[in-house]
């Protein structure tokens, strides 16, 4: 959605914490591959590409911006929805890195339900792409 809107040095470090949350739940479904090598792709990488590790206090430094942390969190919020199995181990992460970049959980939570909400409508969307039936 908001990749675009970082740094380079912003979306290697969004990658590199993407890839640890991406292992919060040991479950890397479809979707979410999906959704990860399509912001790559938006970002103008390879998707194929190796993702590097990075120490996460380093990766979450790069931030400096409420735009930027707003951009990580909202992303981060979107892959964990993207299996639509919002599991625990995905919030505790997106909750512990958002209090790390100085949101409250109040923050966060208004930020998943802008999410879902956005999700709500592009479900809805794709009913305009069908044909009416009759």
């Amino acid at each position: 959605m908001f990749v675009h809107t970082l740094t380079e040095k912003q979306q290697s470090s969004f990658f590199s914490l993407a890839k640890q949350f991406l292992h919060a739940d040991a479950v890397l479904s479809a979707e979410e591959k999906n959704l990860m090598e399509l912001l790559v792709a938006e970002a103008g990488g390879d998707p194929s590409a190796e993702i590097p590790d990075g120490d996460l206090d380093e990766l979450l430094a790069a931030f400096d911006s409420r735009q930027s942390r707003a951009t990580v969190l909202l992303e981060l919020i979107g892959m964990a929805h993207a299996d639509e199995n919002f599991c625990p181990d995905e919030n505790r992460f997106i909750l512990s890195v958002g209090e790390r970049l100085g949101l409250s959980h109040e923050e966060v939570n208004k930020m998943n339900d802008w999410v879902t909400r956005q999700m709500s409508l592009a479900a809805e969307v794709e009913g305009f792409w069908e044909e009416p039936a009759g």
